[in-house]
């Protein structure tokens, strides 16, 4: 079974050297991210998923409390499971949905519950 849309996720180390919410768009010409076209690809990763409510017009974090509370958050699930840092990826609405066209971000909404 394929998506509509990849599930797209962040490796937890890229996540916690951002120092802020990053645009899907930008992690994208950077390499950061990864795709996923099938949930069967997802069966044996460790996942961890964050949303965020937008807090200004023009920025989705202006002054990073969110990101700070997802990093420390991520950190400890990590640390209570035992998992290994670099097992583990995230998938965070505002990188792993594309912002910038209108159907690929629509796409990828209606895809999000094939994969949670």
């Amino acid at each position: 079974h394929r998506l509509d849309h990849p599930c797209v996720l962040l490796p937890a180390r890229a996540f916690l050297r951002m120092g802020s919410l990053r645009e899907h768009e930008a992690l994208r010409a950077e390499g950061q991210l990864l795709f996923y076209d099938s949930p069967r690809q997802l069966a044996d990763k460790h996942v961890v998923f964050f949303s965020h409510q937008w807090l200004s017009f023009g920025t989705p974090d202006p002054l990073g409390v969110q990101y700070r509370v997802m990093a420390a958050s991520l950190r400890r699930v990590i640390a209570d499971t035992g998992w290994e840092e670099a097992n583990v990826q995230v998938w965070v609405d505002l990188a792993s949905i594309p912002q910038s066209k209108p159907l690929l971000k629509q796409l990828a909404v209606q895809t999000i519950a094939c994969y949670c």
